[in-house]
């Protein structure tokens, strides 16, 4: 078939390398391509990785990335209330590993030596019938395709266009990741130091880099001026203690940073006629929602619509786009289901958690985690 993926991303680029490995031949447009510098660092979980083995590549991901040993939550002054090993949880199944989120895409990227490649360029009109898609891009081309493959994102263009009542939703929290020297950050360890309900602030480590993650409530910087300002963003953050002065230190050029409002979607189409979300362009979590979940689940969804595509063509195709959400739906619904009570705790508790109760959350909350993670995809 002639597949169009729109959205260069992990999603994106997992799908390409895994359709062009069996024969379609596979358009990739991204409206964005790179980073600018700026990214952050993510944890992928054995549901995530093990796509990577799909396409030959786990042994440059393990190359490219570490594996994650212990999760700490500490108070604003920095005190450690707990500190959780994921291992025992999630060990008989494969490990949790740190990545820079530009050098997996890179790693993707190996897979689509035969893709063709497109950006930056976007999509502006979809019109599609019962044997294909006819695709109008924002340079003023058009293009028939026998199916569009939507993996852009929480601010998905194809949800927009082809989708209707599924807008992301707003958490009314904003973040920002930028680099730290890796020395500032425990090896194999993340740290979060929360102060529920009013900000957070995180330390990833990943190879041979580390990354600091912080969050607040769109009301304490309101404008787009005051959250683009690295000196507001530092003064609401300079009382707190651990790694979190340093990391504040590193905080020194805008053109390094990633931000963005923390949105979620929540979809119950992925798909409309030929037309296909995948990724966060169905269904994106808050980012802590566990440990790089978004982007596991991505992959495996993306695993899943490569194995039905497997047994299709252009004319029964919407059958096998049927099976695909069917397949992925409810389990996603279930993994969403799973972070609610950790990103309440996190975002909306004024008061700060005891530890022991906190840990207990956690443990429950990996231990949910474990049973989806065992069950079929």
């Amino acid at each position: 078939m002639n597949i169009l993926i729109v959205g260069g991303g992990i999603a994106g680029t997992a799908l390409a390398g895994l359709l062009t490995r069996q024969n379609h031949a596979v358009t990739l447009v991204d409206r964005n391509p790179g980073d600018g510098g700026a990214g952050y660092v993510l944890g992928l979980w054995p549901l995530g990785s093990r796509v990577l083995r799909m396409l030959g590549l786990y042994d440059a991901f393990e190359d490219a990335s570490v594996p994650l040993h212990t999760f700490r939550t500490a108070l604003p002054n920095g005190d450690i209330l707990n500190a959780f090993v994921p291992a025992k949880i999630v060990a008989s199944l494969g490990e949790i590993r740190m990545v820079k989120r530009s050098a997996l895409v890179q790693v993707l990227a190996r897979g689509c030596s035969t893709v063709k490649r497109k950006a930056p360029l976007s999509v502006e009109t979809l019109r599609q019938d019962e044997s294909g898609v006819n695709v109008c891009f924002n340079n003023g081309e058009t293009e028939r395709f026998d199916l569009v493959l939507g993996c852009d994102g929480v601010n998905s263009q194809i949800r927009h266009l082809v989708f209707e009542n599924a807008p992301a939703s707003e958490t009314n929290w904003y973040g920002w990741g930028w680099w730290i020297d890796p020395s500032e950050c425990e090896a194999h360890t993340m740290t979060e130091y929360w102060d529920p309900g009013h900000r957070f602030v995180a330390v990833y480590p990943a190879k041979d880099v580390a990354c600091a993650f912080a969050g607040l409530p769109t009301a304490a910087l309101p404008t787009a001026e005051l959250r683009a300002d690295l000196d507001q963003i530092k003064a609401c953050f300079a009382d707190m203690g651990g790694a979190v002065p340093s990391a504040l230190a590193a905080l020194n050029d805008s053109s390094r940073v990633f931000q963005d409002a923390f949105r979620t979607v929540v979809s119950d189409n992925w798909v409309n006629g030929r037309v296909v979300l995948v990724g966060d362009a169905a269904s994106a979590y808050f980012p802590y929602g566990g440990l790089g979940l978004g982007a596991s689940m991505a992959l495996e969804s993306v695993a899943v619509l490569a194995d039905e595509l497997s047994r299709a063509n252009p004319d029964c195709v919407t059958t096998s786009l049927a099976f695909y959400e069917h397949r992925r739906l409810n389990r996603v619904r279930q993994f969403e289901e799973t972070g609610k009570s950790i990103v309440k705790l996190m975002l909306h508790t004024t008061k700060t958690p005891k530890g022991e109760d906190l840990l207990e959350s956690q443990r429950g909350h990996f231990r949910v985690l474990r049973s989806l993670l065992e069950s079929p995809m």
